[in-house]
This record gives structure tokens, C-alpha cells and sequence, in this order.
């Protein structure tokens, strides 16, 4: 890569992958959260505790892969320079998943199945942008997310199967407040970002880092948005749970 590409370019993809790590950061206590919480509630498989224990060790696999991708392109940048992604990142997930009035599936469903959908989207679309080198390594990190987001849907298609109208409306709430009030605003996909040096300075680093080093045009991510939700809401209606659009919420 040092070889093939401008320094600008190096740059550029160093911001790419460094927010990439903080996305990826936020989820490793979040998945050791998750599996307290399987293991308190009655009835969770052994087979979904056992992944959901690989999780937490996958993310943090993925973070460093993603802070030695931003190192050797150039530096690292540590944190955002806005409010508006940094509010995004802190949102509080272990908090969500430990709360005794929330509800495990529907919890899941928001961030192990629509969130997770559009993170392996994501990854596989920078793996399309990037060079064979990078994308080899890439490949990893797409298997065991790919891996992670088919045994959420088991577990889904299993509980859901067993839940009440108001469980089935809680689940659907759940999961829209995430896709269209956090996905939606720009938390994992940049081009959603309203304004402000993270917006800007990411869209521009992806656009110039899609060409061999992993970025995503804006075009891109906000094609995998649209993907993710047509592909959620067609999964997600033999069971019964609706997505709706952000003009449902309001916005």
C-alpha cells in the first residue's frame, strides 16, 4: 500500500479505518454485556452464550485490525472531533442490555441483527474497495461477523416465535429507534453525519481511500442503509415485526 498509493490517499484511509475502530471499539464490553444477560435469562441456548462469548474476543480482534490499518496507512486519529459522532459512539449499550426492564429479544434484534446487518454490509463493501493485500486480511474479520448475525437470526426465528403482540411491537420499536434515530443520523455510516469536520472530513477520506484502501463513497453507504432496511423488513415480517421509515418517527 505504501508503494502504490500517495501519501494522501494513506492519510485519508487512516481517518477511514481509525473511525471504523472506534465503531468496532464500542462493542466489546457491549458483547460481554450481552452474554450476562443470556446467561441470566431462562431458557437462552448454550450455543447462542457460547458465540455471543466469541463476540466480545472478535470485536476486539477487528479494533486492533482496524488501529493497525489507520498506524501504517499514517496515524491513528484516537477520537471524533464532533459532539454529534462522539454522542452517537457513547450510546450506552452495556447500560441497554443489562437494564431489568428491557427486553433480551428485542435488544437483539436492534443491535445483533439491524445494527450488525449494517456493519457486515459495510465491511463487505470496503472489502470490494480494497486492494487484494488488505482485502485478504478484511476477509477475516467479514467471516465472523457474518457468522455472529446468523446465529442472532436463529436465536430471533426461535424466540419470536414464542412472543406476545406487545412483545412483537416492542421488538419492531426497538429496532426503528435504532435504524432511524442512530443509523440513520450517521453513527456507523458517515454520510448520515448533518454537519460539522466529522461529515466533511470523513466523507472526503472515503472518497478518496475507496480506490484500493477501503473506503465507501457516500453514494455506497447510503445504498447500504436502504439495502439493510429492505432486507430487515423483509426477514423480519414472517415474524411478525415491522420497519417502518424515519417519516413513521417523525423525521
Amino acid at each position: 500500500a505504501h508503494r502504490s498509493h500517495t501519501a494522501g490517499e494513506r492519510a485519508a484511509a487512516a481517518l477511514v479505518w481509525s473511525h471504523r475502530a472506534w465503531v468496532e471499539h464500542s462493542a466489546i464490553a457491549e458483547s460481554e454485556a450481552v452474554l450476562v444477560r443470556a446467561c441470566l435469562e431462562v431458557g437462552v441456548s448454550a450455543d447462542f452464550k457460547y458465540c455471543v462469548s466469541m463476540r466480545a474476543v472478535e470485536r476486539a480482534r477487528s479494533t486492533d485490525l482496524c488501529h493497525i490499518f489507520a498506524a501504517r496507512l499514517d496515524r491513528y486519529h484516537s477520537s471524533p472531533h464532533t459532539e454529534e459522532l462522539a454522542d452517537l459512539l457513547n450510546d450506552e449499550l452495556v447500560r441497554r442490555v443489562l437494564h431489568t426492564k428491557s427486553d433480551i429479544g428485542a435488544y437483539i434484534g436492534a443491535h445483533l441483527v439491524a445494527q450488525s446487518t449494517i456493519d457486515l454490509r459495510t465491511w463487505e463493501c470496503a472489502r470490494t474497495n480494497s486492494d487484494a493485500g488488505l482485502g485478504r486480511v478484511v476477509d477475516y474479520a467479514i467471516r465472523d461477523k457474518a457468522r455472529m448475525l446468523k446465529v442472532a437470526w436463529l436465536y430471533m426465528e426461535d424466540a419470536v416465535s414464542k412472543n406476545s403482540d406487545e412483545t412483537r411491537s416492542l421488538i419492531s420499536s426497538n429496532i426503528n429507534y435504532v435504524l432511524f434515530e442512530e443509523e440513520a443520523r450517521g453513527r456507523q455510516l458517515p454520510a448520515f453525519l448533518s454537519s460539522g469536520s466529522d461529515a466533511t472530513g470523513l466523507a472526503e477520506a472515503n472518497r478518496i481511500s475507496a480506490a484500493g484502501l477501503g473506503g465507501v463513497g457516500d453514494v455506497d453507504q447510503h445504498e447500504i442503509f436502504e439495502v439493510a432496511v429492505d432486507e430487515l423488513t423483509t426477514k423480519f415480517a414472517p415474524l411478525g415485526i415491522e420497519i417502518g421509515t424515519r417519516r413513521d418517527l417523525g423525521r
